[in-house]
């Protein structure tokens, strides 16, 4: 079976244009990208994710089954159709993950702000370095 390949798209500070979003080809090998640029955990996916405690962990559990507020409301009937839910009483692994990513990176924002407002410009590049 193909391997969906992801192509990155960049775009630089500076840079005008509109970003595009990756794209996807069948490919039959695995390719190992180095130094990658960029992984948005404050994305709207991300957000989502977090947000509605979306999760392999918490989808269609026992104890949620009833609870109207846990059922996937999107507007779109050929979503909301399918009889999903997502847990409301236990936080999923995922959502777990991107919570902790986001705080570790405020984190780090901060103190690199902290860093170059004291002048310390060797700390905020390393601190940059690490973000």
């Amino acid at each position: 079976m193909p391997v969906s390949h992801f192509k990155t798209a960049i775009k630089r500070k500076g840079e005008e244009g509109e970003l595009k979003g990756g794209h996807v080809e069948d490919i039959n090998e695995i390719k190992e990208y180095r130094n990658v640029v960029i992984f948005d955990f404050r994305g709207q996916y991300p957000s989502i994710i977090s947000r509605y405690n979306i999760c392999f962990t918490t989808a269609c559990c026992d104890c949620c089954k009833d609870d109207p507020k846990a059922k996937v409301n999107t507007g779109l009937s050929d979503v909301d159709d399918n009889g999903w839910w997502f847990c409301r009483k236990k936080r999923g692994i995922l959502p777990q993950i991107i919570d902790e990513l986001v705080a570790l990176r405020d984190d780090y924002k901060s103190k690199m702000k902290s860093a170059k407002k004291a002048g310390n410009t060797e700390l905020a590049q390393l601190t940059l370095a690490i973000h």
